[in-house]
């Protein structure tokens, strides 16, 4: 198979209650491209590597999935997932988020190709805990740069 156009990077620890949910949201994505989804299961022990397993099995095409018989860590499971992402735009996803677009990765692919100068994108993020619901950012400007001095700050 020729490499995907984007890589999904999943990490996860324990999400058992939300995995499922995730890894559909992320599965069912309309795109005109081929993507992957790389999963980093950092040795869960509540059901979300059972979910997980089952979900790769099915969707043995897109799905990588990384089960860790040992914590990794966070820092390290990133790395390991990371190295294994072929595709030439990365967007990472953790097991308790979900996309609520079915075109997210869609519309973000078309804004990255058909804006070179633009090295990343986001979106709007909804925190919900199960009484209420706010949005990440308040007021989210269009574009965001970094600028850097002699100093690194």
């Amino acid at each position: 198979m020729a490499n995907p156009e984007v890589s999904i990077v999943l990490l996860t620890h324990n999400h058992a209650a939300f995995i499922q949910q995730c890894l559909e949201s992320a599965i069912s994505q309309q795109t005109s491209f081929k993507f992957e989804i790389i999963i980093g299961d950092d040795a869960s022990t509540d059901g979300t590597s059972l979910i997980c397993e089952r979900l790769a099995e099915q969707n043995p095409e897109i799905i990588t999935w990384l089960k860790r018989e040992k914590n990794l860590g966070l820092g390290e499971n990133l790395i390991q997932t990371l190295a294994l992402a072929r595709g030439n735009f990365i967007t990472f996803q953790e097991g308790d988020d979900y996309y609520t677009d079915p075109l997210k990765l869609q519309t973000q692919y078309d804004f990255l190709k058909h804006h070179p100068e633009f090295n990343a994108c986001t979106h709007q993020v909804q925190v919900l805990n199960g009484i209420t619901t706010k949005n990440l950012l308040a007021t989210p400007k269009e574009s965001y740069n970094l600028s850097y001095t002699e100093t690194g700050r």
